[in-house]
């Protein structure tokens, strides 16, 4: 069972550098070095909340996007 689909209840959950991470990205694809493991993590769905992230392989490595639900958490975010 995934956890809950609110983007205010999942803002609220989420760590600095998963905020971080939201806030960097948007609905297109980008290769982000560093936050690339917090990504890969908001990549999955896990109990506490769906996934957020969605990516695909890119010529160097993988690159990130928002999908809808990140959009909208990355809206409510501070």
């Amino acid at each position: 069972m995934i956890g809950d689909t609110d983007p205010r209840t999942i803002a609220s959950r989420l760590s600095v550098g998963q905020r971080r991470t939201i806030k960097a990205l948007d609905r297109d694809f980008c290769i982000l070095g560093c936050a690339e493991a917090a990504a890969k993590r908001l990549e999955r769905n896990v109990p506490a909340r769906p996934a957020l992230v969605i990516s695909r392989p890119g010529i160097a490595s993988r690159e990130f996007a928002l999908n809808a639900l990140g959009a909208a958490v990355q809206a409510v975010l501070p």
